[in-house]
């Protein structure tokens, strides 16, 4: 009888200790822009425009931000599985460029492909008001 009351006891001890365990997301996280740039592993002229025009609106319009990294920019393979959990999170289903700005996704696919080869210089207007400081 006292094996089963000791085994509760540990039992209600664990399942209490489940509900400290679980992370919470840093408070840095949340004051940091990160824009991610979604590619396939065959890429187009405006694939490869989409990530230099983005790359180079940001270091142009966020110097001192890239610098510090409070505004950092990640293009990455979609179809490389290692990158298959995070574009599964933000709801990435193939090529994409989207800013995560204080827990919010703006995604800037459509305008990227658009403007990025056509019209660099409206495109980093869209970067600098999806990223804006």
């Amino acid at each position: 009888m006292k094996k089963h009351h000791f085994q509760i006891i540990a039992l209600l001890l664990l399942l209490s200790g489940v509900s400290f365990a679980q992370p919470r997301p840093a408070q840095a996280d949340t004051k940091k822009v990160k824009v991610y740039y979604f590619h396939n592993t065959r890429r187009c002229e405006t694939c490869l425009a989409v990530e230099n025009e983005t790359k180079n609106a940001l270091q142009t319009l966020f110097p001192q931000e890239m610098k510090k990294g409070s505004v950092e920019f990640v293009a990455l393979n979609f179809d490389d599985n290692k990158n298959a959990r995070l574009a599964q999170s933000l709801e990435i289903s193939g090529q994409a460029l989207v800013v995560i700005k204080e827990g919010k996704k703006t995604d800037l696919t459509n305008k990227a492909f658009l403007l990025a080869r056509t019209n660099p210089e409206k495109f980093r207007q869209v970067i600098k008001e999806a990223v804006g400081q």
